[in-house]
């Protein structure tokens, strides 16, 4: 905002405007401090935005026929072996990760409910405190049906 601007948004406002907002009524102490009369008295330029050639929106002709489709490619009945074998041994070893990946998770529940097991062994109290679930832990909103 220019200081012309602003002396004429202080006019209107000191005219008893009762649309004036009151945090003008605080800043005008600020607009005369050294800063920002140094700031204003700096010239500043605009500069005016670059534009974008035109001729980057508009799309060739060649480009906008229907009737241009491209051919696919012909494949030899080696390469399809090769792409169907690739797609085999990524499967399997997609698999072996998600097998892996099972067994883990099992383990993991096993060695729970064995400390579980010990748990209840030493302290009936701790082992029910135990099992309680947490509310805090995961953030589940359930409301009533809405039909």
């Amino acid at each position: 905002m220019n200081s012309a601007a602003c002396g004429s948004l202080l006019q209107v406002c000191r005219q008893g405007s009762r649309s004036c907002p009151p945090w003008i009524w605080r800043r005008e102490s600020h607009w005369q401090t050294s800063l920002l009369t140094l700031r204003l008295s700096m010239p500043m330029s605009e500069t005016p935005p670059q534009l974008i050639p035109i001729e980057d929106f508009i799309k060739p002709a060649k480009f906008l026929d229907e009737t241009r489709v491209r051919t696919p490619p012909q494949i030899t009945p080696k390469e399809q072996e090769r792409r169907a074998l690739l797609m085999k041994t990524w499967a399997l070893s997609k698999q072996k990760e998600h097998e892996e990946e099972n067994r883990g998770l099992e383990s993991l529940l096993e060695a729970q409910e064995e400390a579980l097991r010990e748990l209840r062994l030493e302290s009936e109290e701790l082992y029910n405190a135990a099992i309680l679930a947490d509310p805090g832990l995961l953030p589940l909103e359930q409301g009533s049906p809405t039909f």
